[in-house]
């Protein structure tokens, strides 16, 4: 379960920013993931969760959102939805396609007391 690597990563980072803010209660924690990362909420929550258990951030909360799969056509140039994994442009049915969202990771914000 690389979930439990992420969460892990996770708190790091939360540790390294409240280092110098240690009266500071973390409440929760927003995580921005897309959908080609294969992470599976469920699991990374359970992690963090377990994690966190006994830790100055066990009264905090991941807070999760899926960002979808979005995608470019090289050809005419329109933006488009990509549905059940299928990278082809539904307006012009190229393959010839850029990516705009579905792989990102990363935090967006740590909200405090």
């Amino acid at each position: 379960m690389h979930e439990t690597g992420i969460a892990t990563e996770i708190i790091n980072i939360i540790n390294d920013t409240m280092r110098n803010r240690p009266a500071v209660e973390v409440r929760q924690v927003r995580v921005m993931i897309g959908e080609l990362t294969a992470v599976l909420p469920e699991s990374l929550n359970f992690a963090y969760r377990a994690l966190t258990e006994n830790t100055a951030l066990q009264n905090s909360r991941l807070v999760i959102t899926i960002i979808p799969v979005q995608a470019q056509c090289r050809t005419c140039y329109k933006p488009f939805a990509v549905q059940e994994f299928t990278f082809v442009c539904p307006f012009c049915g190229q393959s010839d396609i850029d990516l705009i969202s579905g792989n990102e990771l990363y935090i967006k914000e740590i909200e405090v007391d």
